[in-house]
């Protein structure tokens, strides 16, 4: 019985012992192409909660802030309402930031997504780590477009944890 105890102290403290290896990322979507005049779309959130999902299964720690609206996609890497929220990540704790401009198209009254690319930051140094493109608004409904998002989300751990 005491080899028993002394199996699972030696193996608690193994684990206790070991560091935790889970990353806090935080989470920016910004919507372009589209009027501020327009309703929300379902796309925003179904990408963001596929993203988030990925990460959150893969052990990060996500966090994320409300998404913006812009009428294109900034030219500078990060522009001050991007800055802000960067900052924001950083001062949280955050260690990766990663912003999404998912970029729609108008067709008659209704928004549809074309594409998201992803900007990874590291928030020690600032630096940009990877840009990722993906296709968007091609799932035949939520359910698909949701798993799109989150089969994106994997590769753009895989790519996090090659660098």
């Amino acid at each position: 019985m005491n080899h028993k105890r002394l199996v699972f102290l030696v193996c608690l403290c193994i684990i206790l012992g070991l560091p935790l290896s889970a990353s806090m990322v935080s989470f920016f979507l910004v919507e372009t192409g589209i009027p501020d005049s327009s309703p929300n779309t379902q796309y925003t959130r179904i990408w963001e909660d596929g993203l988030m999902d990925a990460f959150f299964e893969a052990g990060h720690i996500v966090t994320n802030s409300p998404a913006s609206r812009f009428d294109t996609e900034p030219s500078s890497e990060i522009c001050e309402v991007v800055e802000f929220e960067f900052n924001e990540a950083v001062e949280g704790g955050a260690e990766y930031f990663i912003v999404g401009y998912l970029r729609y198209e108008t067709n008659g009254p209704r928004q549809i997504p074309q594409e998201i690319t992803l900007q990874v930051y590291s928030t020690q140094n600032s630096a940009l780590l990877h840009v990722l493109y993906f296709p968007a608004g091609s799932g035949r409904d939520n359910q698909e477009e949701f798993q799109i998002a989150k089969n994106a989300g994997w590769v753009v751990i895989t790519q996090m944890r090659n660098n």
